[in-house]
């Protein structure tokens, strides 16, 4: 059985890890201060993720 050291392989599984990851690092790394006021619409909310106690 062949091995998967091949340069090729071993630049594709860390490129996969770290796609995999990104989204995991952005949602630590942005937060609610990263966020501009006004910027954020009604696209950007997902459904009931957001209460009335919330709104101001």
């Amino acid at each position: 059985m062949k091995t998967l050291r091949h340069p090729a392989t071993i630049i594709s599984i860390v490129a996969l890890f770290f796609s995999l990851t990104g989204g995991a690092i952005a949602a630590v790394v942005i937060t609610g201060k990263n966020v501009r006021n006004n910027s954020l619409t009604g696209a950007d909310v997902r459904n009931g993720s957001i209460a009335s106690a919330d709104v101001k």
